[in-house]
């Protein structure tokens, strides 16, 4: 994957002169070091939906903490609702993280034949399951299965920074994101990572 985000380096500069000058100030992308396993990435997505970046790690380090590290569906699956909601997850996620960690012990969903899927179906597959939407598959795209050409309309602070380059003030619809992302393409989600780097250099 080191190879292939360093030709969608080069193709996101002769792409994109704008890009390319934020690209020269933050470096060569690490996106390939965050790459986790899929149940994993899904979890911590889920996690993530909605709340601050920190509040979110918080979580997460807790959990982990709970499971001795990776989050897997067996582990979570044994999990009561009391003990998942004590380490601040809400009744939703809550709720999202168990049917999903059952729906995969009990072999319904099955994240290592996803990875051979389009992503299209990969989309239509988890968005059956409860609390699961667009943002979240499109997160585990790129964080669980490496996808390189993912790009998420719906994510604010893509939009926020795509507004940033223009010289724009409020952020432009998601309809029109995915349209100036198209440029970018097949690297949709290299260009992500340095917009989202743009308006969180944490990410």
């Amino acid at each position: 994957m080191v190879a292939a985000v360093r030709d969608a380096e080069k193709h996101l500069r002769d792409s994109d002169p704008v890009l390319g000058a934020v690209m020269d100030d933050l470096g060569p992308c690490p996106i390939a070091n965050y790459v986790m396993e899929p149940f994993d990435a899904l979890v911590w997505t889920v996690i993530g939906q909605q709340i601050s970046s920190a509040a979110a790690a918080s979580i997460s380090n807790r959990l982990r903490d709970r499971v001795g590290g990776l989050f897997t569906a067996e582990a979570l699956h044994q999990m009561s609702e009391e003990e998942l909601r004590g380490v601040g997850l809400s009744g939703n996620k809550t709720r999202t993280i168990r049917e999903f960690s059952q729906r995969v012990v009990n072999d319904e969903i099955n994240l290592e034949r996803l990875r051979k899927f389009p992503d299209h179906e990969v989309m239509k597959t988890l968005c059956s399951c409860y609390g699961i939407g667009p943002w979240t598959v499109e997160m585990v795209l790129i964080f669980g299965f490496g996808r390189l050409d993912i790009f998420s309309g719906g994510d604010l602070a893509l939009r926020k920074a795509i507004g940033l380059l223009h010289g724009h003030d409020v952020p432009p619809a998601a309809a029109e994101s995915r349209q100036i992302a198209e440029k970018w393409a097949p690297y949709r989600t290299v260009a992500s990572w340095y917009l989202w780097r743009t308006v969180d250099p944490l990410a």
